[in-house]
């Protein structure tokens, strides 16, 4: 909360989707946690060794990107967003 009221982005760069580097599906417990994070406005996930020495690198962006999107849009429905507090998302894809 202490940077939202500084006005500095907060950026989680856990182990969002420890699974999917040997596996190509997130457990349900991955899926809550990136939930979790989106319903308390974090600006960005990131992702380290899912992406970097995963096995399924792609699939785990397309994850991320998928449930926090998902998120995002069932948060915009449930709680309307003032127009001075609207964010756009950026969800980058490996090439």
């Amino acid at each position: 909360m202490r940077c939202r009221q500084q006005g500095k982005p907060v950026i989680v760069a856990s182990h969002l989707l420890q699974s999917m580097i040997e596996y190509p599906t997130p457990t349900r417990a991955e899926v809550a946690d990136i939930s979790d994070v989106v319903r308390q406005r974090a600006d960005a996930l990131m992702l380290s060794g899912e992406s970097a020495a995963g096995a399924y690198p792609d699939k785990a962006v397309a994850v991320l990107r998928a449930v926090s999107g998902r998120i995002e849009e069932w948060c915009r429905s449930v709680f309307p967003a003032r127009k001075d507090k609207e964010r756009k998302v950026y969800a980058f894809q490996q090439s």
